[in-house]
């Protein structure tokens, strides 16, 4: 493997020592003043902060980018950092100098810094420092003083404040600890999908000293087993021990672009700034980490019963050296237990509250369930060190499907990377139409794959004829009869009961497989399938492929209008279901594709149109197609355009210059076309804004188009919908009614969905809407707007729907016998209760919580007011008589 080298600076010699020592005026040059002989052991304690000032400054007056080139023209771009001791001062929050001795110092060329050391004359100290003129951070540590400080860096200012050590070294000492422990062995869905993905699958022998889940990125996190193995052999555990820790990593961090490695290798050649780790030990204890990601300072991970613990453990550790807290609330304290009705905990959670749990779903988290102590946005900080990856599949892909009808989870399968990003897979269904009978699941290990598979099934129109999301399954399916058409699949990350309690999709990433069977998959017609309709072509020749469709031969021409050949006209018919087309314009222009086939002994013949390739704007950043001023060609556009030097891609559509009212997609893009939707139809002017990104900077290109006519008339837009009826159909499904209105063209119908918003279930043309596998006994709330080509109304007034639970006639009764102290309580079973609110007085009644149990950990002090209702989905029942506790 060739490894390259990144832009370090190696001082292998004495000779730049003097350089090094430079550095000792660092944080404050000439206004520290305090020698080593000055510092006590006995440092005043405080809980004040101090402003060190401009970040930018300070490293201005250090000169690191002048030393930096100098030290290139003589050191070259060696890859490496020193060891050797540097001794300055670091500045407690009275302004006193304290002397600190690096053991680790790397300068890369872009004027990152990374530090560690320990303070000179305390053996048992630590610190970091780490950073550019933009942001430092930093920590040190006092153990024997039971000291700690933190230097952040706050709107461009360098702030010093004493903390608790366990701020910037948190000990995860968990109560309940391998508790039901479990194998692992099993808790991998289409254990054969992802050939291609490194840390999917089963151990199949591999050398577990060279473990990378993505070879090549910049980006990497070390698992080192120099103390547990030797050359890929371990000590005390198996291979496949090693192999699963591992595996469980990659998967947690199977959404960002970083190499989880066990190749130490790999971790050296990488730039400080990029890497991290953590070593696993042959002993057991309480691992812990400190938050350090990008410095050489690692996580310690102790022995743990089972690949699976060691995994968790592992990654809630790593959560820690990327600076994520505990995330604590009830019951559990310091360590939420999750949320045992959705078999659903966090990840910097108690991890091991779910090793029982047959489905467990381990998440990051941004603290949306009731009583969250930490509330920071897991994904958000883990950007500031790691990028997420790139969309997989930008464009619909067609579902592979074998010729007896079988969908493989070996060729079907794909990322959700963010909880905004959709998949679509298309599948075609013959005259007689078919069934479909598909899964679609997580297949990385559960103790990593944080997965919850929400799934449409939309036919041509866009319209949802079906939907799935298994009730703590994590997978979705479908068993369903379609009429002939054709459709598409769409997958993204799921959410289950309320992100209060359950979760929502903001962790719902991770790789998928798709598997079952398809009858009746064919098409009526032969079609291209390798490009979209309206796409640019890559240059003067291109390769076209097709469904056969049962077709006996075929042939291909290309012309400048429709049925010409002017271009490229194939002579010899072919059975093959491919073929490269030459002679084609490179000037942008439309060129129109004959795919002619013989059916029946009959030749017939389907048209195309594509989008030339344009060698005249080669270097021009900017939409190629269609052209600026261009009338499009209806409600949904493809626009292609050239990358230029650029990153990254976003669009958006609307009314006015620069508006999005019409369109904005979803996440960034990172190809050369994207269809967008929800364009009018009126002859209206559509303004679109082309964002792209250069150099970390966002910029915009601006251009208008006359929007299709769709040969109807309005002069308004369509009345309210009156407030909409049901039907119940099942336990698990209703039915919407509501009137026609007048002039409307489409229906908008919507349900409110995780206790936090409206979502967009379908438009559709009819006045009624059929929704299925809903949660039993949940209730519902539905709303619609009309629309037409003008414009669409408000939505009517919602309508609240309850569904039926099969094993219930009537709510239950009010709880009794309720007793306890303000640590914990228990009352008495009622019957037909499947969950109990319990409220506590705080001047008024405040929601404590909710369970299933009968005992409850209220984790309160002194004298408390305490009471709890019974709820099932027939109703609930009264609160029950407040109890005092104490």
């Amino acid at each position: 493997m060739k490894i390259t080298k990144p832009h370090l600076f190696y001082f292998n010699s004495k000779r730049y020592l003097s350089w090094l020592c430079l550095l000792s005026c660092l944080f404050f040059g000439n206004a520290v003043k305090a020698k080593e002989n000055e510092t006590s052991k006995n440092l005043d304690i405080s809980s004040n902060s101090l402003n060190l000032g401009s970040t930018e400054t300070f490293l201005k007056k250090l000169k690191l980018k002048n030393k930096a080139i100098k030290l290139k023209e003589v050191l070259g771009t060696q890859a490496k950092s020193t060891q050797l001791p540097m001794k300055f001062n670091l500045i407690d929050i009275q302004g006193a100098g304290i002397p600190v001795i690096t053991k680790q110092f790397s300068l890369e060329l872009d004027g990152y810094l990374s530090m560690e050391g320990q303070v000179a004359g305390f053996d048992n100290s630590e610190f970091i420092f780490q950073g550019n003129n933009e942001n430092l951070y930093g920590w040190m540590i006092l153990r024997d003083q039971n000291i700690a400080y933190e230097y952040t860096t706050e709107y461009g200012e360098l702030v010093v404040k004493q903390v608790k050590i366990t701020d910037v070294h948190p000990i995860c000492n968990f109560e309940q600890h391998n508790i039901l422990n479990k194998s692992a062995d099993s808790k991998i869905a289409f254990p054969n999908a992802f050939t291609n993905s490194p840390h999917i699958g089963s151990y199949a022998g591999q050398h577990v000293g060279l473990l990378e889940s993505k070879p090549g990125s910049n980006y990497v996190i070390l698992i080192d087993t120099s103390r547990v193995m030797s050359n890929g052999v371990p000590y005390d555990v198996s291979k496949a021990f090693i192999w699963t820790t591992w595996q469980i990593v990659a998967a947690s961090f199977s959404m960002f672009d970083v190499n989880v490695t066990t190749n130490r290798e790999i971790y050296d050649y990488a730039v400080p700034s990029k890497r991290g780790g953590a070593t696993m030990y042959r002993e057991t204890g309480r691992s812990s980490c400190h938050y350090a990601f990008g410095t050489s300072t690692f996580c310690t991970l102790y022995r743990e019963s089972d690949a699976y613990g060691q995994g968790r453990i592992a990654v809630h550790e790593l959560g820690h050296l990327l600076h994520l807290a505990h995330d604590g609330g009830q019951p559990g304290g310091e360590y939420f237990n999750g949320i045992a009705d959705f078999q659903w905990v966090p990840v910097m959670g108690n991890i091991w509250m779910g090793t029982g749990w047959n489905n467990a779903l381990y998440q990051w988290s941004k603290g949306e369930y009731y009583g969250a102590s930490n509330r920071e946005d897991d994904f958000n900080i883990i950007n500031g060190f790691i990028p997420s990856k790139l969309d997989d599949n930008t464009h619909t892909k067609a579902l592979s499907i074998a010729s007896n009808g079988s969908v493989s989870a070996q060729v079907n399968t794909g990322l959700i990377e963010r909880n905004t990003d959709v998949d679509s897979f298309s599948f075609t269904l013959g005259s007689a139409g078919g069934q479909v009978n598909l899964v679609i699941d997580r297949t990385e290990h559960i103790g990593g794959g944080m997965l919850d598979v929400q799934a449409y099934i939309k036919d041509s129109n866009g319209y949802t004829v079906a939907q799935s999301n298994k009730s703590v399954k994590r997978s979705a399916s479908f068993d369903i009869d379609l009429s002939q058409g054709s459709y598409t699949l769409e997958i993204r990350g799921g959410a289950e009961g309320s992100p209060n309690h359950g979760f929502s999709n903001y962790s719902s990433v991770g790789y998928y497989a798709i598997e079952g069977q398809i009858t009746g998959v064919g098409d009526e017609t032969p079609s291209i399938n390798n490009l979209s309709n309206g796409e640019m072509l890559s240059g003067s020749s291109e390769l076209f492929s097709w469904n056969t469709a049962g077709a006996e031969a075929f042939k291909i021409s290309a012309g400048s209008t429709v049925g010409a050949a002017d271009y490229y006209n194939q002579t010899n018919p072919t059975a093959n279901n491919s073929h490269t087309v030459t002679g084609l314009p490179v000037d942008g222009s439309t060129v129109h594709i004959t795919l002619h086939y013989l059916s029946n002994g009959q030749w017939m013949q389907k048209s195309f149109n594509f989008v030339a390739f344009n060698e005249n704007t080669t270097d021009e950043l900017g939409l190629i197609s269609p052209v600026d001023g261009e009338t499009l060609t209806g409600s949904s556009q493809i626009f292609n355009w050239n990358p230029g030097q650029s990153e990254g891609f976003w669009f958006y559509a609307g009314s006015t210059l620069g508006a999005k009212d019409y369109y904005r997609n979803a996440h960034q893009l990172s190809g050369t076309s994207h269809t967008i939707t929800g364009l009018p139809t009126d002859g209206s002017t559509i303004h679109i804004t082309f964002h792209y990104l250069m150099s970390g900077q966002w910029f915009q290109l601006y251009y208008n188009y006359i929007a299709a006519t769709d040969g109807t008339s309005c002069t308004a837009a369509p009345d309210v919908p009156s407030k909409p009826t049901f039907t119940l159909d099942s336990s698990t499904g209703f039915t919407a009614n509501w009137n026609t209105v007048a002039e409307a063209e489409n229906y908008t119908v919507q349900l409110w969905m995780n206790d936090s918003q409206w979502q967009t279930i379908n438009t559709i043309p009819s006045s009624e809407y059929s929704f299925t596998d809903l949660s039993v006994g949940s209730t519902q709330y539905v709303r619609i707007s009309a629309s037409n080509s003008c414009g669409s109304s408000d939505f009517s007034q919602w309508t609240e729907v309850t569904l039926p639970n099969d094993s219930c006639n009537a709510a239950p009764t009010t709880p009794k016998d309720l007793n306890g102290t303000s640590q914990s309580i228990s009352w008495q079973t009622v019957l037909d209760a499947t969950r109990y609110d319990v409220q506590y007085w705080t001047g008024t009644w405040t929601d404590h919580g909710s369970t299933a149990n009968t005992d409850y950990n209220l984790n309160l002090s002194g004298t408390q007011y305490v009471r709890i209702r019974a709820i099932n989905s027939c109703g609930n029942s009264d609160y029950s008589q407040w109890k005092a506790l104490y």
